[in-house]
């Protein structure tokens, strides 16, 4: 199977939209960060209702799909579900609070953690005001009703594979909003996130070496 069946070319690899499937360079297919997560049971969506489950993940992705033209000014308002404008709403108004600027949108790439690799798709890269001070940030939207320590690992991969910036880094938010538009915020210490997450994707690689898992087609949510 030749590269162009692997789908759009990203940063260090591949990515088949239609598989949500992650390839580096050679072909060779890599866990998404969400993958390494289902492959140590840190996420399990079994006991929900797998038509719930195909609409929570289907309102997820229209958040995402107009956050991204938010962001850029682009939104046609006219054409945005009714059901998700409180959820865009309440964002565009926490972005207006923290003077977000954007800088890159849905970045799609493989991650090199020492020889080991990943794919994940970082939400929003640009810069915020926080306590004060302008700094380089990292965020990642979610529409799920309960926080999960997952998220912060989220941000610590997409991190290390982030630009580098100077001074003290990035600083990481998993934006949390619910179906009424109420936006909170869990900031991540983004240096721990991505130390703790070295250890999951390492822990995942044994499995997967061992032939004790395999890697499945989960969508990045």
């Amino acid at each position: 199977m030749g590269s162009e069946a692997w789908g759009q070319q990203v940063e260090n690899g591949w990515y088949d939209d239609r598989l949500h499937i992650y390839r580096d360079d050679k072909g060779v297919i890599v866990p998404s960060a969400t993958g390494v997560f289902d492959i140590l049971g840190c996420s399990d969506f079994s006991m929900i209702d797998p038509e719930t489950l195909e609409w929570k993940r289907n309102y997820g992705s229209g958040v995402h799909k107009g956050t991204e033209y938010l962001v850029y000014n682009k939104l046609d308002w006219d054409t945005v579900d009714d059901v998700i404008i409180p959820a865009i709403t309440g964002i565009e108004q926490w972005l207006k609070e923290v003077k977000y600027e954007p800088l890159a949108v849905e970045e799609k790439r493989i991650i090199n953690f020492g020889g080991m690799k990943t794919g994940g798709t970082l939400d929003h890269r640009g810069s915020l005001v926080y306590k004060g001070v302008r700094r380089p940030a990292i965020a990642d939207l979610k529409t799920g009703s309960k926080y999960s320590k997952t998220w912060d690992w989220q941000i610590g991969c997409y991190a290390g594979g982030a630009p580098k910036v100077a001074g003290a880094g990035y600083i990481g938010v998993a934006l949390q909003v619910n179906k009424d538009g109420k936006v909170t915020p869990h900031w991540v210490d983004v240096l721990k996130a991505q130390r703790e997450f070295q250890i999951l994707l390492a822990a995942a690689n044994l499995k997967l070496n061992a032939g004790l898992a395999k890697i499945k087609n989960v969508e990045e949510e």
